[in-house]
């Protein structure tokens, strides 16, 4: 991509934004997207496998989160799940509450509300193991494959490397 091109009309604060929100959202990108697909797919599926389903995926994802950064992938999300999740968790919610399934219309209701639970399993699992969230190192990426900053850029001088448990 180039900035010149993509984000010439953002000033420097939207444009830092834009890649902050990006980066928040792609650490968390199974649960992200989650929103507007978790809703419709309760009226087809029972809520259990779908909710284990979403976990493992999220869990699936911090292997590599840091390795796999795609800006256009992260627009692209961001506009859909804006657009949709509202409509499709306010649509299934009127459907599953007219055929009576009343638990699953209020789950599906406060799914866009409630989807960031999902990823507390695997917070907890990396908590354990000292491997936080960097939403900085995903930012940098972002910045990286957008033009923004320097593609040599790092995220934490030399020195500091081998503490910092970057990438993981």
């Amino acid at each position: 991509m180039n900035v010149a091109r993509d984000f010439a009309h953002y000033s420097e604060p939207e444009l830092q934004r834009w890649l902050h929100l990006r980066a928040i959202e792609w650490c968390a990108w199974p649960v992200f997207l989650s929103q507007p697909i978790v809703p419709v797919l309760l009226v087809f599926y029972p809520p259990l496998p779908i909710l284990l389903a979403v976990v493992a995926a999220e869990i699936l994802w911090r292997f590599v989160r840091y390795s796999f950064v795609s800006p256009r992938l992260a627009s692209i999300g961001a506009n859909l799940v804006i657009i949709f999740k509202w409509p499709c968790a306010i649509g299934t919610a009127l459907y599953l509450f007219i055929h009576q399934r009343y638990p699953l219309a209020v789950l599906a209701l406060v799914w866009p509300f409630v989807a960031s639970v999902a990823s507390l399993p695997g917070t907890f699992l990396w908590v354990l193991f000292r491997r936080p969230t960097l939403v900085g190192a995903a930012e940098l990426e972002l910045a990286k494959r957008i033009g923004y900053v320097s593609p040599d850029a790092t995220l934490f001088p030399e020195r500091y490397r081998d503490i910092a448990h970057f990438g993981t």
